[in-house]
């Protein structure tokens, strides 16, 4: 079940927002442990995970979902105005240099 989970918040990544994709991964735990009924069988949970489909479409109808509500997905969030220019992003940097700007030649 965790497995699957997992599959659908990955699938999420990219699509829905952080904050959107917590509260999805939340809701979808929530609800196969109502569906499985307290279930410890593999191949009752296995049932109730093939009812669920494929992760990826339960992705897409959230986003659909979300859409329909007026709150935007990941894809238009935040609004390229809003974010931090190209030369501020982290770019693997370690140790928590991240946010410093790299030197672009000399002064």
């Amino acid at each position: 079940m965790l497995n699957y989970v997992s599959k659908a918040a990955d699938a999420a990544h990219g699509v829905l927002r952080a904050d959107q994709r917590l509260d999805f991964a939340k809701r979808l735990r929530a609800r196969i442990e109502v569906e499985r009924h307290g279930s410890q069988s593999a191949r009752e949970v296995a049932k109730v995970l093939a009812r669920f489909g494929d992760p990826a479409a339960l992705v897409e109808r959230e986003a659909r979902r979300l859409a329909e509500q007026g709150s935007p997905p990941s894809a238009t969030w935040p609004p390229r105005a809003c974010r931090p220019p190209r030369r501020w992003r982290c770019r693997g940097r370690a140790r928590g240099y991240a946010d410093v700007p790299r030197h672009r030649g000399r002064p």
